[in-house]
């Protein structure tokens, strides 16, 4: 199924998505995010996105840029980590590949990062933030900071000096959450509220994970009153968790996951619906 990568730009901010979280070991068959989702949250903002049904030119342009950027900073943090890590004895290496890029992307250009299975909703005010997908945890899968910034800094240098590549989710969101934990302490949720942690808010798990990853077959349901998400900056659809059931955005069948692109995705759900086919 083909997948797209999304770039978003601000005036001197870049990011580049690639995908992964905290809910799965494989990567998502499923990542299909139509390029007007951020276009319509951000409009003051230069969107580029790259369908790909197979590998191409500019795919590898950018994987070469990211994988040049990564091994640049992991020289002068004078790790001999490349030398010592061999890709193909690695069972999760493409996660850890992406989970590497977006930190060296983030260092030299500074912007927000999104994986591709969610849906935009509204402007994210925030300049450096994580986002908790649960009272313990940190996600990496959308996070936003200037470029140079100590967090992530850190981040690259625990991603070299403690590498564990064979645990699922330790170069991503548990290298996240350890390093923000060396920041600050971290108090649980108990409602809505945000926590400031030095120059990083850290946004409350309901501003893009109102439904968990064990609950992802709501998107796919008819609802008798459907939430506002009012509160959201963005909604992850959790494809991963649906790489078995393959449930999928059907036009015309009145579930929340039509409405949700009918009113954020418009063109795309437009031509889906002209052409009859899901997503």
């Amino acid at each position: 199924m083909p997948q797209l990568m999304v770039a978003e730009q601000h005036p001197g901010r870049q990011t580049e998505t690639t995908g992964q979280g905290r809910e799965g070991k494989q990567g998502s068959p499923t990542n299909n995010v139509p390029e007007d989702l951020n276009a319509r949250a951000r409009p003051h903002l230069r969107v580029r996105a790259k369908i790909k049904k197979k590998l191409s030119v500019n795919i590898f342009k950018l994987l070469e840029n990211c994988y040049l950027s990564i091994y640049f900073y992991l020289f002068l943090i004078g790790s001999q980590f490349y030398l010592q890590v061999n890709p193909a004895k690695e069972i999760y290496w493409a996660h850890v590949s992406s989970d590497a890029c977006r930190l060296a992307l983030l260092w030299k250009y500074g912007g927000i990062y999104m994986d591709t299975d969610f849906i935009s909703l509204r402007p994210n005010p925030h300049h450096n933030f994580l986002a908790a997908e649960s009272k313990q945890y940190s996600s990496n899968a959308v996070l936003g900071f200037s470029s140079q910034h100590e967090f992530i800094w850190k981040c690259m240098e625990d991603f070299v000096k403690n590498y564990h590549g064979e645990i699922w989710g330790y170069q991503g969101p548990l290298l996240f959450t350890r390093i923000r934990n060396q920041f600050c302490s971290m108090a649980s949720f108990t409602g809505k509220e945000d926590f400031m942690c030095g120059n990083i808010t850290i946004l409350n798990p309901g501003h893009f994970y109102p439904i968990e990853p064990g609950s992802f077959k709501r998107y796919y349901e008819v609802w008798d009153k459907e939430p506002t998400f009012d509160t959201c900056y963005a909604l992850h659809l959790w494809n991963y968790a649906n790489r078995g059931d393959h449930r999928a955005m059907v036009p015309g069948s009145n579930t929340l996951v039509e409405h949700l692109y009918q009113n954020n995705c418009p063109s795309v759900y437009a031509e889906l619906a002209r052409n009859g086919t899901s997503l």
